[in-house]
């Protein structure tokens, strides 16, 4: 007390003055609360929600894996059966072509023999056990490029 009387208060008036300007328990504790809500409120809505990257790798197997079908067939059809050294050139193979080698596909894959077809160089000797994939990836190429 002895600082009030010095500053002009007599005992007690500065009791008053406490209560106008906020108790220093009771209103900073509610600041303190209101502030850390505020604080709270603003990292939520800076915080970046977590999600999904594209691409082709993660969940969603379905897609990657037409995606890799198509792929691999488009890297079969190009390396094997249209190029410079193969029956069909480049220059050649338009969607009537396609056609074409899709219908000789559609054949060796229901029993018939590849000898004398396009697909041949797929289905040559000792190529049994991968002859079938590998016309499969290509008749899925050809049906998704050409819209077959």
């Amino acid at each position: 007390m002895l600082g009030d009387e010095r500053l002009g208060f007599g005992a007690g008036t500065c009791e008053p003055m406490r209560r106008a300007v906020g108790n220093r328990h009771g209103s900073s504790a509610l600041g303190r609360c209101v502030g850390l809500a505020v604080l709270f409120v603003v990292c939520a809505v800076l915080a970046p929600a977590p999600a999904a990257a594209s691409g082709s790798v993660g969940p969603g197997g379905v897609k990657a894996a037409a995606r890799a079908d198509y792929s691999r067939g488009k890297a079969v059809v190009f390396k094997e059966l249209v190029c410079r050294k193969c029956a069909i050139s480049k220059r050649r193979f338009n969607r009537d072509r396609a056609i074409a080698l899709l219908e000789d596909v559609d054949a060796v894959l229901a029993g018939g023999d590849p000898a004398g077809t396009d697909v041949a160089p797929l289905c040559g000797v000792g190529m049994a056990q991968t002859c079938g994939a590998k016309l499969q990836t290509v008749k899925h190429y050809l049906t998704r490029r050409y819209r077959l």
